[in-house]
């Protein structure tokens, strides 16, 4: 009788409609939707061409460096000042390919340090190059199932935001410097 009477109000049934509708909104959302992370559409290429990337997207995580040396976590920022303890918050460019990236050697110039890091150029959809940043090991993550998936993702702590709202293709190069 309950049911009867709610469906015979028109005001009852709109706002059951209503809670109809954003339930099955809510649980049509991805796992990255519900944590707030945001879809993107870059194109990812390469020296040798365009990637296949699966899935892509923006996420706000948290970061922090653990030093095992002192056993406490430390985080250093790009200009090498340190907080003890602390972490911080910044966003992070995830995508899944179904290639790993191959490394490009570069000869080390007597001022580079060793190292291996990212280079991503950002352009936009006219060709210009908006940014090109050096990405250290530490401003990245890299998962794998050892087969045909890779996950990379990517501190955007040194790249502004408003850049890449112009940006239309992410070239990307993994560069190991060699004597």
């Amino acid at each position: 009788m309950k049911i009867a009477y709610l469906l015979t109000n028109r005001k009852n049934i709109f706002l059951c409609f209503c809670l109809f509708f954003s339930i099955q909104l809510s649980s049509a959302q991805s796992l990255t939707e519900q944590l707030g992370g945001v879809k993107t559409n870059f194109i990812f290429t390469t020296s040798l061409g365009e990637m296949e990337v699966l899935s892509q997207a923006i996420i706000k995580r948290g970061y922090y460096e653990y030093d095992n040396k002192y056993n406490y976590d430390i985080w250093t920022d790009a200009e090498g000042y340190s907080a003890y303890g602390l972490g911080m918050e910044s966003f992070w460019l995830e995508f899944t390919t179904t290639k790993a990236l191959k490394e490009v050697y570069h000869k080390k110039k007597w001022s580079d340090e060793k190292m291996t890091y990212f280079k991503l150029k950002l352009i936009d959809k006219d060709g210009k190059n908006l940014l090109i940043v050096k990405l250290h090991p530490k401003f990245e993550k890299i998962a794998s199932n050892e087969a045909d998936l890779t996950t990379y993702s990517f501190n955007l702590y040194s790249i502004p935001i408003i850049v890449l709202d112009e940006t239309h293709t992410i070239e990307i190069e993994r560069v190991t410097n060699f004597y």
